[in-house]
């Protein structure tokens, strides 16, 4: 439970415009190492986390990270017909026509100019869901697995303090 929780609250604010350019990074380890503390308090554990529940809390809030901020920036992008895509296509062009003889780069150019034309029209379009859909599931998931197993030491340390005052 702890993981689903984080990983919703990882996916609303991973769709927030200003934050998925400049804190993408942060907030799904953020909300795995969250879910850690949650998994302590909830369960109310006198024991260390374990590794394997480590990297399991995290790897599922980066599942369920990965799952609602696809989820829903497929949704707005369907219901607002633009995007980031949609909206810096002709920035990339422009700063990218150096490399326009490239034959590879002007096929990449075309995929994004399709996908933006479809985002437009019609709200959707496959290709860029499934993008999304990819990037976020390999991305968030490996962030979450990686802060789940590196927030153990943090979560642990908060618990052996606790040990160490009530010995006293």
């Amino acid at each position: 439970m702890p993981s689903l929780i984080c990983g919703f609250s990882a996916g609303v604010l991973l769709v927030v415009p200003f934050l998925n350019n400049s804190m993408c990074c942060l907030i799904v380890p953020a909300a795995a190492i969250f879910s850690l503390f949650l998994f302590k308090k909830g369960n109310r554990l006198e024991r260390k986390i374990t590794a394997k529940e480590g990297m399991l809390l995290g790897l599922f809030t980066g599942l369920f990270a990965a799952l609602f901020a696809s989820m829903f920036d497929i949704f707005i992008t369907f219901i607002s017909h633009t995007n980031q895509l949609v909206q810096t296509l002709p920035e990339i062009e422009e700063a990218f026509s150096d490399f326009s003889e490239s034959h590879l780069f002007k096929q990449a150019l075309t995929m994004m100019g399709e996908m933006a034309v479809d985002i437009q029209n019609t709200g959707f379009s496959p290709f860029y869901a499934l993008t999304v859909i990819v990037n976020n599931f390999t991305f968030y998931v490996i962030l979450g697995f990686f802060a789940g197993l590196a927030g153990i030491n943090l979560v642990n340390r908060n618990n052996s303090s606790k040990i160490s005052d009530n010995q006293l």
